[in-house]
């Protein structure tokens, strides 16, 4: 039987490495960043290896082999997915250890009141009112976007805007560069692929057609899961 405290040291270890790669990732994230991650944590995945979890060296060196020149998007997957491993490895250790997920962690870093409430609301009845939280996922991208201009020129007219529309908030940051070239891309094809429309259409528009089913809110947690970061 493995000691408690060797478990809780494994634990917190991997806890700290969980963090430390969620938080590269809005700081430029390359694959040696990721590489230096891995290489300055690798004892401490050691100790938890020892302590009960799995293969977790073995995975995260399969995971990132060969993509040293892969664009960010590719990488900030590579990190999500990392993450998970660290997850399913916590609880392997300790099975009533409670694993915070990615974007309720991020939730929790978020400092605007509204924002961070709409989030937890958009969250906790995604599943269950799909057509709700849709409606607040455009007041979300928008104050998302508000967030992201206080942070780059907090006296700009958006940082500083009492009124959002949604259109003209994702133009302004495509125009001003908030994001980097990653997230303006998502952006870009949130705004033309189609899925603006669609919650556009749930917002706006009557009728049994305007509404959706659980699964097609999957494209806005992904990018909530990408943008967040920029914000905290």
């Amino acid at each position: 039987m493995i000691a408690p405290a060797i478990k809780k040291h494994a634990i917190d270890g991997l806890r700290e490495a969980r963090e430390e790669l969620l938080s590269s990732i809005p700081t430029g994230l390359t694959y040696a960043k990721i590489f230096s991650w891995y290489e300055k944590w690798l004892g401490r995945i050691q100790q938890a290896e020892g302590a009960g979890a799995n293969i977790i060296r073995q995975n995260i060196t399969m995971y990132i082999q060969g993509h040293n020149t892969s664009p960010h998007d590719v990488l900030h997957e590579i990190c999500l997915r990392i993450v998970g491993l660290l997850d399913r490895n916590i609880q392997a250790i300790d099975q009533t250890e409670t694993v915070v997920p990615v974007l309720d962690g991020l939730i929790l870093k978020i400092s605007d009141t509204k924002l961070s409430t709409l989030l937890k609301e958009f969250n906790a009845g995604k599943d269950a009112q799909p057509n709700s939280a849709a409606i607040t996922f455009r007041t979300i991208l928008m104050l998302i976007i508000q967030e992201r201009a206080k942070r780059k020129n907090p006296s700009s007219q958006l940082a500083n805007a009492q009124d959002l529309a949604l259109d003209a908030t994702i133009n302004i940051a495509l125009n001003d560069n908030l994001f980097d070239s990653t997230e303006s891309r998502l952006l870009r094809q949130f705004k033309a692929g189609g899925q603006k429309d669609m919650f556009d259409i749930i917002a706006h528009k009557p009728g049994a057609n305007a509404l959706i089913d659980k699964p097609y809110l999957s494209d806005a947690v992904d990018l909530l899961n990408k943008l967040l970061p920029t914000i905290v």
